[in-house]
């Protein structure tokens, strides 16, 4: 409290009297530390908080999936744990996918993760989106404040930031693997740690046929999937 000028007494009545300030200050203490914030839990309530998002409830369905997945997938201690999601264009699948990555990404500067697509192109849409919800100050300020910073504007400790994948400012020094990166289907996958492999429409017209199927099927269960640590999610 001495280093910002206020008072310990006036500080603990602000912990008690203003919601969320208590937890918002522990944040900053762990920020300050170099060490992770307390967990919060991927909800409706996170949702509309850091992304000004409502929830319908086909998304909160799958968020209380996802969130179920995970905690099996980190109990069993497998590489087992899957979830497929199929629902119609316009259903907001990808805009949660993208969220949720921000959101692990906020939660642990440890995580490592994967992005695939049916293109590289369009891999780098959705990583485009994570680096947005991650640095944009303007329409995501409360994510950045309270979990943040994720990228240095500092040259001196700046980490690999680009448009196919990206290492967080808090990323431990020896890690070898990107926080997030992205690549189409046919790419290769690098690093040998992911916490978390997400594939988004990896299928299209063009790689339906059933000889391109078998490569996917190959491709994802064979080299994907053995890229996982126990406790990740596919």
């Amino acid at each position: 409290t001495a280093m910002v000028g206020v008072g310990i007494t006036t500080y603990d009545r602000w912990r008690s009297r203003y919601p969320g300030f208590a937890a918002r200050a522990d944040r900053a203490v762990a920020r300050y530390k170099g060490t992770d914030p307390t967990p919060v839990p991927f909800d409706v309530d996170f949702r509309q908080r850091y992304f000004h998002h409502d929830t319908p409830a086909h998304l909160q369905l799958l968020i209380n999936v996802i969130n179920e997945q995970v905690e099996l997938a980190r109990s069993e201690q497998t590489r087992d744990r899957r979830v497929l999601i199929l629902l119609p264009p316009e259903s907001a699948k990808s805009t949660l996918l993208e969220e949720y990555l921000a959101y692990r990404i906020a939660m642990d500067s440890s995580f490592r993760s994967s992005i695939v697509c049916s293109t590289q192109a369009q891999a780098r849409k959705r990583l485009g989106a994570i680096s947005r919800l991650l640095t944009d100050r303007t329409e995501y300020r409360e994510l950045v404040d309270d979990f943040g910073p994720f990228r240095s504007e500092l040259r001196s400790d700046a980490r690999p930031w680009t448009a196919n994948y990206f290492t967080t400012l808090r990323s431990p020094a020896a890690a070898r693997d990107y926080t997030c990166q992205c690549l189409g289907w046919t790419g290769s996958i690098y690093g040998d740690r992911q916490d978390l492999i997400a594939c988004d429409d990896i299928a299209d017209l063009k790689n339906q046929t059933p000889a391109e199927i078998d490569k996917q099927w190959r491709k994802l269960w064979g080299e994907f999937r053995s890229r996982l640590v126990k406790g990740g999610l596919f």
